[in-house]
């Protein structure tokens, strides 16, 4: 009877310690990938080379969706990206100054960006996109809509700018 309740209980530790260890394991992934995602975003921002970037006011804004990370030697950060920048023109407007929607394949070693490749565009970028992401990913990126990534941007431009 004694050995039965020692097995029980240290079935029940293990168990116990399994959960908690899933849920950790979890938590700090779901940290990484917000944190690759936020790394890629911040690589695209000093990357603009825009002409405007002396005028007034002129801020770039970024919405992304994330598709997945995976990991292996190298880290790779898989997104779809609306990226525009405005600034105030000289009649006091708002003006759009650049802007981009695409999907992104970011490279990372050691947690900091050292490439990004973009699928070819028109008849190509089927295949491109087939070719630059795992499969799991390419027929999302094919099937994705971007109109969340847009609402979210024009909420960004609307708080800066108003």
């Amino acid at each position: 009877m004694r050995k039965k309740r020692v097995w029980i209980v240290s079935i029940v530790i293990i168990l116990v310690l399994v959960i908690l260890g899933y849920t950790f394991i979890k938590m700090n992934s779901k940290k990484t990938n917000t944190t690759l995602y936020e790394e890629a975003i911040k690589y695209l921002e000093k990357k603009n080379d825009s002409k405007n970037k002396d005028k007034k006011d002129w801020k770039v804004f970024m919405s992304y969706k994330g598709f997945g990370i995976d990991k292996e030697e190298y880290q790779y950060a898989y997104m779809w990206i609306l990226e525009e920048a405005y600034y105030i023109n000289e009649d006091g407007q708002l003006q759009l100054d650049t802007g981009s929607v695409m999907p992104y394949k970011f490279t990372f070693k050691d947690k900091k960006v050292i490439k990004y490749e973009k699928p070819e565009t028109g008849e190509n970028y089927k295949t491109s996109v087939g070719e630059l992401f795992p499969k799991k990913i390419s027929q999302k990126i094919l099937d994705y809509k971007f109109e969340e990534l847009s609402k979210k941007n024009i909420k960004k431009i609307k708080e800066n700018y108003n």
